[in-house]
């Protein structure tokens, strides 16, 4: 597959893989010569990328849920850090954490403990800041909110741009 990637030599190669598996892509697509850029969803979202690609990652993008240096992850980051003694917390961290605030916010603002109405609420959630930036909806049961692109440069995420929806 990379042989013909190659040859067809595009701008850009989309991998929505797993970062076990878009590692080793990277690497031998570096070792191939390909110098299009790979693009890569929030399944890219480990240290383990850049242990399995090397140098080959950098130069390289993924989107993802938040960035752990945003402004608005913080406090969330640090208090992970100091729980899990300086460890950084992934994306599914991030929105766990965004997902039990969204509830609390909904249960407070329903006033009772009643499904109905703990369900109304979290579909009217409008504008709720978590670590994972602003939630500013629900549709169909779905938030909606921005995506962070992340670029690797010298075999570290560094944050690129955050489009919104």
């Amino acid at each position: 597959m990379l042989t013909n990637i190659k040859n067809a030599n595009p701008d850009i190669v989309y991998v929505p893989l797993y970062y076990d598996s878009a590692g080793p892509i990277l690497q031998e697509a570096k070792t191939l010569g390909i110098s299009s850029t790979f693009i890569g969803s929030d399944s890219w979202d480990s240290y383990s990328l850049i242990e399995l690609a090397g140098s080959a990652a950098n130069g390289h993008y993924f989107t993802n849920h938040y960035f752990p240096e945003a402004l608005e992850a913080k406090h969330f980051v640090s208090a992970y850090r100091f729980k899990y003694h300086g460890k950084t917390p992934d994306a599914l961290a991030a929105l766990g954490y965004d997902t039990a605030l969204v509830l609390f916010d909904a249960i407070r603002r329903a006033g009772i403990p009643d499904q109905t109405a703990v369900r109304k609420a979290l579909h009217d959630t409008r504008h709720f800041q978590g670590a994972s930036g602003t939630i500013n909806r629900f549709e169909n049961g779905n938030p909606i909110k921005s995506t962070v692109i992340i670029k690797i440069e010298n075999q570290n995420p560094v944050y690129y741009k955050t489009v919104q929806p």
